[in-house]
């Protein structure tokens, strides 16, 4: 893990492949979440500005 991480740090391109699996983990983590934090990207979107006016 440690290696992997200082090789992230440069990493300036990513393929194709590792772009669709990043999203499609994002998307899936968000769907999991309870919806009075956000479990699409609209009501996510909402409330992160909700929670940056408030604090």
């Amino acid at each position: 893990m440690e290696t992997w991480l200082e090789e992230a740090a440069s990493w300036t391109k990513f393929t194709a492949e590792i772009k669709k699996k990043t999203v499609n983990v994002v998307h899936e983590r968000i769907e999991h979440k309870p919806a009075g934090i956000g479990n699409n990207y609209d009501t996510l979107v909402k409330y992160r500005n909700g929670m940056l006016v408030k604090y």
